[in-house]
């Protein structure tokens, strides 16, 4: 029951024609930032995922970004629902280097809507992985992925959005499945993070995606946060934002819940090597 009348309340709000960027090499933004890194190893970094719903809010982000002690000085930021200027916006206001490839257009405006890996640290690869299946307004969704090189290490992220659970759990599976696929292709050992925003709705979700995981070596780091996200104005609090890592120690892993710029909160995690 809550399933269809989620699915009805989605519906209702409207759906202009989209287009989907299928070429796996782009289009994409890329930007360097002028920031001076100690080459040396850290103890430990900070990576961030945040849903800023439709980039709607961005001087809203920047601002908790800068000034919310679990969310400054992060060494990685994961951005999805983003548009070419919001990426921008952010990563100039925080002297970060980015990478950003949109999925697709959505609303009336034709925006861009799509996955962007900010980083202080240099970025020395990036890829887009298309998912398959579209959603039931024929959007398509994509992961993002990069190297980053941090000190004498690379670490490999993964930035998805699943699509919501307007589309059978079957079908989502099917798109974690694409995103492991990759992984081991082409990110097959290292440390590795795959973050973003799974849009796991129902526990069943979460325990699906999180044993495919483990098959695949990776470790399930978020899983004892309760809830990322408000719906029907905080009626609801889904977990939708995970995080999985594959040899990285987890030191701290939370939500920061203060948040207004969407109605996701953004998820961290502390990691050593």
């Amino acid at each position: 029951m809550l399933r269809n009348f989620l699915i009805i309340c989605l519906c209702c709000s409207g759906c202009q024609s989209v287009y989907n960027f299928t070429d796996p090499d782009g289009p994409a933004w890329r930007e360097t930032s002028n920031a001076v890194v100690n080459e040396r190893d850290p103890e430990t970094i900070r990576v961030i995922s945040y849903n800023v719903q439709y980039s709607k809010k961005i001087n809203e982000a920047i601002l908790e970004l800068q000034t919310y002690p679990n969310l400054m000085n992060a060494d990685v930021i994961m951005l999805q629902e983003m548009d070419t200027l919001g990426v921008h916006q952010i990563a100039v206001a925080l002297n970060l280097s980015s990478v950003y490839y949109p999925a697709a257009t959505h609303g009336k405006d034709h925006s861009y809507f799509g996955n962007a890996i900010l980083s202080k640290w240099p970025i020395i690869d990036s890829h887009k992985i298309v998912l398959p299946h579209l959603s039931m307004f024929g959007r398509q969704r994509i992961g993002v992925a990069a190297t980053v090189q941090i000190g004498s290490h690379k670490v490999q992220l993964v930035n998805v959005h699943f699509e919501t659970m307007t589309m059978k759990r079957r079908k989502r599976v099917d798109q974690l499945k694409e995103i492991i696929s990759f992984v081991q292709l082409t990110y097959s050992d290292g440390p590795l993070l795959v973050a973003g925003d799974f849009n796991s709705f129902f526990p069943k979700d979460r325990k699906r995606f999180s044993a495919l995981m483990a098959e695949a070596g990776i470790d399930w780091a978020s899983q004892d946060i309760k809830y990322t996200a408000r719906a029907l104005g905080g009626l609801i609090k889904p977990t939708l934002d995970l995080i999985f890592v594959r040899e990285l120690d987890v030191k701290e892993v939370g939500v920061e819940r203060k948040t207004k710029a969407s109605d996701h909160l953004p998820v961290f995690v502390e990691l050593g090597f």
